[in-house]
């Protein structure tokens, strides 16, 4: 593959009622290749996830994703995963909103599953949906000036606790779909040059190397990390958290573990003296973000916001959805 853009793109669709005969891994859009673009539509009312997508550098903004997952659990609203090479994607600009899952996992607004990384998540605002953004034993991903509200939690960086997947053999055939593209020869070394190191022996299949800076978080619960995670592992930084409950630590799954009721290994709400002034000497605020009014869906900060103290870039919210272009003449509001 020589990582070359195609170009396509999907752009201002009204897509909803699907999946009807194939529910799972069937997005109203989904997307394979290099350097495609998913812009402005709108996707709602369908069994499982809103887009799939694989593979690398692509763009999905400005999509409005709600009322999904009517038939499933563990899915995300934009979902991806099973190979470490698929990078370089940026998701931004999307507001992902009313949506609960089924059974085990719930509904993850932004779901990058096992083990795909270096992925940029930048302005979105995913509100009333189970988890706002999980990783699972990904690397190197960028989540900044987000907006959420009423997640549980807004924030899941999870461990993956089978190492044998990231050895040959495993289970994904991680290992093997990275030999199959040179992985630590160009273009992928260069265009990716934290690649090569991977499977690197230190720290197999840990998540290390995420930022999660500059959001902004409340009516729910902050940050739920793995047990045996901290703040070395990942950068949480200059976030505005008004979350009454702003850590949890997820227990870890071993073995013959019932994922049912894994259950946390620790809970810290906000007046926790010790987890509130680690992060405030990360350049935190933990208190009242200055949202207009989230729970009746307006998502504007007010002038005071200390959010803005932060360095929290303005999300341009109208400009999300379905628009008025040469073949949609309308856009019913």
């Amino acid at each position: 593959m020589t990582l070359a853009p195609a170009g396509n793109f999907a752009s201002n669709n009204h897509i909803y009622r699907f999946g009807e005969i194939l529910q799972t891994f069937n997005g109203g859009v989904f997307v394979q290749g290099v350097g495609d673009t998913v812009a402005h539509n709108c996707i709602h009312n369908a069994p499982s996830s809103g887009i799939q997508y694989y593979g690398n550098d692509h763009v999905i903004e400005y999509n409005e994703l709600y009322d999904l997952a009517h038939e499933s659990g563990d899915v995300g609203g934009i979902n991806t995963g099973a190979d470490y090479s698929e990078m370089g994607t940026v998701i931004r600009y999307n507001y992902i909103h009313d949506t609960h899952g089924f059974g085990e996992g719930g509904f993850r607004g932004i779901y990058l599953d096992l083990p795909g990384s270096n992925t940029t998540i930048f302005g979105n605002i995913l509100a009333n949906v189970d988890i706002g953004v999980f990783f699972n034993s990904r690397r190197d991903n960028i989540v900044e000036n987000n907006i959420f509200f009423n997640c549980h939690p807004s924030v899941n960086i999870y461990i993956w606790p089978h190492v044998s997947y990231f050895h040959p053999g495993g289970a994904w055939k991680i290992v093997e779909k990275l030999h199959a593209i040179r992985y630590t020869e160009p273009p992928y070394s260069t265009r990716y040059p934290m690649l090569p190191h991977y499977l690197d022996s230190a720290g197999l299949g840990m998540p290390y190397g995420h930022s999660v800076i500059h959001n902004i978080s409340c009516g729910g619960t902050w940050l739920d990390l793995s047990e045996g995670m901290d703040f070395t592992q990942v950068r949480v930084e200059h976030n505005v958290v008004g979350d009454s409950m702003v850590l949890v630590l997820t227990r870890k799954w071993y073995p013959n573990f019932d994922p049912y009721h894994i259950g946390y290994a620790g809970e810290y709400t906000r007046n926790d003296s010790r987890i509130a002034a680690e992060m405030t000497q990360r350049g935190n605020i933990i208190g009242d973000p200055g949202l207009v009014d989230p729970a009746r869906g307006d998502f504007h900060l007010k002038e005071n916001s200390p959010a803005w103290r932060t360095g929290f870039r303005k999300i341009p919210v109208e400009q999300i959805g379905l628009t008025v272009d040469e073949f949609r003449k309308s856009v019913r509001k």
